[in-house]
């Protein structure tokens, strides 16, 4: 009676550690995962970041380019006002 007791009881705490493992297995699978989707997710931000940061480069540098063009033509719509304004008086 004993023995079968113990066979029982050994049988019984046996299953419940396979149990236990297969549910440790499960949890360890679904954690890495999640890692592999996050690893995915930040490689792809990082990715996406490098190129909006390229792109912005650009973009500043065209708007130095076109603020210069425009501080360029200011200048010369300035001269030409002088000149016409110098023009009307030495017409009247």
């Amino acid at each position: 009676m004993k023995l079968e007791e113990d066979y029982a009881q050994n049988t019984k705490n046996h299953e419940e550690e396979v149990q236990l493992r297969l549910k440790f297995e499960s949890k360890l699978n679904n954690m890495h995962s999640a890692h592999r989707d996050l690893e995915s997710k930040y490689r792809r931000v990082l990715n996406d970041l490098a190129n909006q940061n390229k792109q912005n480069v650009i973009l500043s540098n065209k708007l130095h380019e076109k603020t210069a063009e425009v501080t360029e033509l200011k200048t010369c719509k300035a001269q030409y006002e002088a000149t016409m304004s110098q023009d009307k008086e030495q017409i009247a």
